[in-house]
């Protein structure tokens, strides 16, 4: 099997150790998932406070972000350990995976009843909100170490999926006799339980052979579903390094069945120095639009803070994801060229070459012109800003006849996969081409449109709005092309003689 996923390109830490008290000493275990009430990314994760040099308590922390590599934390904790005495989550909460139903936040955790990194008893416990703001209430203990088997001493990190039949399933590892820890899973009707564990046939993915770059610990699974396949990420220690490798299962055989994929580790340590010399490990899995997004825990000597840890991310997809994409720069071409093209709008001043698409865009007088177009024809050019999100803006200088249309294009893959703002006589609206078909993502809004006017694409993860002029006319959710739509450009349709100015892009 080749799942998707396997061959990854790291982008680099996207969450670092934090400045205050309760996150300072490091943060890791990073779960992300899409919030629709909020309509943003989440990602929960585990921050420890420092106490002489050492782990003190953990909590759970929050950051947001509308493209998954850029994450702004919320600043206070959603949960930390009561400090009660015999409490399961004293001294901290830890391993967070946060899921959302029907309107109610669950936010799973670790309890921690010793003081330091991961100490004391661990269990799995549960807590809702129907705000992030909260209040919480502890809902307790959902799964405690049991018997004398795989599960006997420590319950770890979850996956939770809801499977098309509405179960729920939770992966989780666990350390038990043999002094190993192991993944297995329980199954539940809702997301409060009561979960029943599997412990005929768990554990489901068993550490490796003596030797192996996994036989000491089988950890932090993250499940995810492409067609008729399930793939688990999981990450592999053999005692001095972690890795991240998946193993995969049939839709027939789910929940059961999970074989290590040959290539594995699919995720390996860095260099020497680098931030995740150490461990590369403790996998979370968002399938993103056109890629998979491979969220891990980095430790290394190149930490911020050194052999500390931090939160990474790696990409499936190389092709979308510039060298830059963490450090975009503005986009800007005014077309003072000083010399006219018959051929081509050259290159813009901020050092992007145009491309004509499809048919001629030419340099002419100091603006971006297209000629004549017969009924049906279109006219594309496009230039690459290296990242998806951004503001997108050009200032027309003639109006689209009636019968024709000027489209800003403002996230581009291809000729045949590309988002734009279309602008007619009779108004604006959002179209964009999948694999070559034309799909409205949003109707005609009427509007009058003269020379000199500026239309303006804000486009941040799933949230797309358009301006005329500085007036929001539209304001629309879609998530095509919000990774590998890194081109801008030009997109005429019909008629004649389409004249803009002034393509502006800001991150």
């Amino acid at each position: 099997m080749q799942p998707r996923g396997l061959t990854v390109k790291k982008v680099g830490i996207v969450l670092a150790t934090g400045t205050a008290a309760w996150e300072n000493w490091l943060v890791e275990s990073g779960y992300v998932t899409w919030d629709p009430i909020t309509q943003q990314l989440l990602m929960v994760y585990v921050g420890y406070s420092t106490d002489a040099g050492a782990a003190g308590t953990a909590s759970v922390g929050l950051a947001t972000s509308l493209d998954g590599i850029n994450w702004t934390r919320t600043g206070t904790p959603l949960l930390q350990g009561t400090g009660v005495v015999n409490d399961p989550d004293r001294y901290g909460t830890t391993g967070p995976s946060i899921h959302i139903e029907d309107g109610v936040y669950y936010l799973f955790y670790i309890g921690l009843d010793g003081y330091g990194y991961e100490m004391g008893t661990k269990r799995m416990m549960l807590a809702t909100a129907t705000s992030l703001s909260g209040p919480w209430t502890r809902r307790g203990v959902v799964i405690a170490p049991s018997g004398t088997g795989w599960r006997s001493t420590a319950i770890y990190h979850r996956s939770i999926i809801k499977h098309p039949s509405g179960q729920f399933f939770m992966f989780f590892n666990a350390y038990g006799n043999g002094g190993k820890e192991r993944i297995g899973y329980a199954t539940a009707d809702t997301l409060l339980g009561p979960w029943t564990v599997d412990d005929v046939n768990s554990p489901l993915v068993d550490v490796g052979a003596s030797g192996a770059w996994d036989d000491e610990i089988i950890g932090d699974p993250s499940v995810y579903r492409v067609g008729d396949m399930w793939y688990m990420a999981y990450y592999g220690f053999d005692g001095t390094n972690s890795r991240d490798g998946v193993a995969f299962t049939t839709n027939a055989n789910f929940p059961l069945g999970w074989t290590k994929h040959a290539q594995n580790p699919i995720l390996n340590v860095g260099a020497n120095g680098s931030y995740d010399n150490l461990h590369a490990g403790k996998p979370c899995i968002v399938q993103m639009p056109g890629a998979i997004y491979h969220y891990y825990t980095a430790v290394g000597n190149g930490q911020p803070t050194a052999a500390m840890r931090s939160i990474a991310l790696a990409i499936d997809s190389p092709a979308s994801v510039p060298n830059d994409r963490l450090n975009p720069k503005p986009v800007v071409d005014t077309f003072s060229r000083g010399s006219d093209s018959a051929t081509t709008l050259g290159t813009a001043p901020t050092g992007q070459a145009w491309r004509n698409d499809i048919g001629v865009w030419r340099h002419y007088n100091n603006f971006a012109e297209v000629i004549t177009l017969g009924a049906g024809s279109i006219a594309i050019a496009s230039l690459d800003a290296g990242y998806a999100d951004s503001k997108t803006s050009m200032k027309i200088l003639t109006p689209a006849s009636v019968g024709a249309s000027l489209g800003l294009i403002f996230r581009m893959i291809d000729a045949t996969n590309f988002m734009w703002a279309d602008v007619d006589s009779a108004g604006i609206a959002v179209n964009k081409k999948v694999n070559g078909t034309d799909t409205a993502v949003a109707a005609k809004v009427a509007r009058t449109i003269a020379a000199g006017d500026t239309i303006a694409v804000y486009a941040y993860g799933r949230s797309i709005t358009v301006q005329h002029n500085g007036v929001t006319v539209i304001s629309v959710v879609d998530l095509f092309g919000a990774v590998a739509g890194t081109r801008r450009g030009f997109r005429n349709s019909a008629g004649g003689g389409a004249q803009v100015d002034d393509l502006m892009v800001t991150p």
